[in-house]
């Protein structure tokens, strides 16, 4: 795994605020609900009460930055271009190592069951038990690496604010360092080792302390989810706060762009380059070696040449404000006492999800009270969706399973699949929201004109909605057919065409917002971030486990079954759509 490129906390602000930018048409939707999109944390609206030290910007402080900046080298001097240079990087790296690793655990279970020295791939892999075995390690690494992210990434974040971006960064590419060292380890030696082949998932629980993921646990979805929507790793985070450190608002959503672009492209030539080192080579683990020296000197920059991105200044004042909160907390006495406040902030993350809660309206008409559930239904409908992201490393070992897949063949796969994705995302859907979000030719009143475009705003979230719609039908017809495939093409087919799906995660969070907005909210920060913690709740933790334990079951009789589990969920996504309405605009 790669530093900067996986998935972190849904507690960090920046991680909601490139929901904003990574889609390029949340900003007008934004404008439609009278917001303008910042990347400089969770409150959107930049009002001051909320306002938190993550990514926190006083003028006295960007003055004083840039009296320490201008007194430095231009290379020494902290600008987006760094971040930008690393994350297409280490996407390369990471989408690299997916399909050998994969190929890795598969070997080392074909010689746990009595496969000989495993050389021979194909007769392996089509022992039922092998797969099982392969789907419970997955299943144990992927849950327990992305509740353990979860759970420390918002501190690692916040320790950022004190003590520097990079000073964290460097810690948590130590950690993938770690990670990339353990796993070479164990798979050279896991039989002569205490705990055997379980000691793979010793290195990833390590990396996961550091607010990083297991690089096998992601698909394009998920690894632009990190720097686009959802935003689940510590990497990410600071990746994304430090550009917010060094760039003026106005800059910010180019910059988000081409980070975004720089991710696809890694995504999509990672794999490839990787299918071709295989077949040049014949050989998986020159691969790692690759990778991890790729890794390794990706670090060194972070440690020794990357510039920090916040002042002295900035990191002394936040460690002041720091200790003023601390000392304003009331002396609890006790261990109970202590026990439950570190509890509490442990589980902190949960605490948006409380937005998500059914909201009390009046018809003014009779001064009825109701609840309005429209934005707790499309949540759960968010949940459910993402739930079926859980299931990639399943449908990775589907694909090899009844393919008969190398670690070359998937590779090849992967890097279709992900650039399709990437096509789909950067070039057709911005056009398909162009054409429906269009406003009519302006005329020569300008009473029409602004009739027009109240019109085309009122039409926008509608659009959102029905473009929800449309791709959970699509998801749903093509993981239907999915386990029907009978060659790898057809197989390849069905899962290009799944990537309309993608379209889900931007418009259900613009659609979000709007709900919101029209159910009097104004903390519309707060509504991505609950969306944060929907899909790092359900595509890291519940549904590696639930899937994977699936597979596990199911593999020896029925290994399709898995794309059914994901029919019936992303069913019940459209189930609930279908009963999302949108509450009247307020009267302003």
């Amino acid at each position: 795994m790669s530093p900067l490129t996986l998935s972190g906390s849904p507690t960090l602000h920046s991680a909601t605020s490139t929901a904003i930018s990574g889609a390029p048409h949340l900003t007008d939707r934004l404008h439609n609900v009278g917001l303008e999109p910042d990347h400089n944390g969770l409150d959107i609206q930049r009002t001051q009460n909320e306002r938190e030290p993550l990514l926190r910007h006083e003028h006295s402080e960007e003055s004083s930055d840039a009296i320490d900046w201008s007194s430095r080298p231009r290379w020494r001097s902290p600008s987006p271009v760094w971040v930008l240079a690393l994350v297409g990087l280490a996407a390369i790296s990471t989408s690299a190592a997916i399909a050998p690793r994969l190929e890795v655990y598969t070997k080392t279970m074909c010689q746990v069951h009595g496969h000989g020295d495993a050389r021979d791939t194909e007769s392996c892999m089509s022992d039922p038990s092998v797969q099982a075995s392969v789907a419970q390690l997955l299943t144990v690494i992927s849950s327990t690496t992305g509740l353990i992210s979860a759970l420390t990434t918002g501190w690692w974040a916040a320790l950022s604010d004190r003590y520097g971006r990079v000073r964290i960064l460097s810690l948590n590419v130590a950690g993938v360092i770690i990670s990339d060292i353990g796993f070479l380890i164990v798979a050279h030696s896991w039989s002569r080792i205490p705990g055997g082949y379980w000691m793979y998932a010793v290195a990833p629980l390590i990396e996961g302390f550091f607010g990083s993921e297991d690089s096998l646990d992601i698909d394009i979805g998920r690894f632009a989810d990190a720097l686009c929507y959802q935003g689940m790793s510590l990497a990410s985070a600071l990746a994304q706060a430090y550009i917010s450190d060094c760039t003026p608002p106005g800059s910010r959503s180019r910059i988000f762009s081409m980070l975004l672009g720089l991710l696809f492209g890694g995504m999509g030539l990672g794999p490839v380059l990787s299918g071709f080192f295989i077949r040049a080579t014949h050989n998986l683990f020159l691969v790692f070696y690759a990778t991890a020296s790729f890794d390794v000197l990706l670090a060194m920059v972070v440690w020794f040449v990357m510039p920090e991105s916040l002042s002295a200044a900035r990191m002394e004042e936040s460690r002041r404000h720091h200790t003023e909160q601390t000392e304003e907390r009331p002396a609890e006495k006790g261990l109970v006492h202590a026990v439950n406040d570190r509890l509490r902030r442990m589980f902190s993350f949960l605490e948006p999800l409380l937005v998500l809660l059914p909201k009390k309206s009046e018809i003014a008409e009779n001064n009825i009270s109701r609840r309005d559930w429209s934005l707790t239904i499309l949540a759960g409908a968010y949940a459910s969706a993402t739930l079926v992201s859980g299931s990639l490393n399943q449908q990775f070992q589907y694909a090899t399973y009844t393919f008969r897949w190398t670690a070359e063949n998937l590779s090849y796969f992967l890097g279709v699949i992900f650039v399709a994705r990437a096509m789909y995302l950067t070039l057709i859907l911005p056009a398909i929201l162009r054409y429906l979000s269009a406003s009519p030719a302006p005329s020569q009143s300008s009473t029409e004109d602004l009739v027009d475009g109240q019109l085309a705003q009122d039409k926008a979230p509608f659009v959102d909605l029905l473009l929800s719609r449309v791709a959970m039908m699509v998801d749903v017809v093509s993981y239907l057919f999915l386990p029907l495939a009978s060659t790898g093409v057809l197989f390849t087919a069905l899962s290009v065409c799944a990537a309309i799906g993608t379209t889900f995660a931007p418009t259900t969070q613009s659609l979000a917002l709007e709900i919101y907005a029209r159910q009097g909210g104004t903390d519309t920060g707060k509504v991505l971030g609950a969306f944060s913690v929907l899909s790092a709740i359900s595509s890291h933790i519940v549904g590696p486990a639930v899937f994977g334990l699936a597979y596990m079951k199911t593999v020896a009789t029925f290994p399709g079954a898995i794309f059914y589990i994901c029919c019936a969920c992303l069913m019940t996504t459209l189930s609930l759509l279908l009963f999302v309405r949108l509450p009247k605009p307020l009267v302003q």
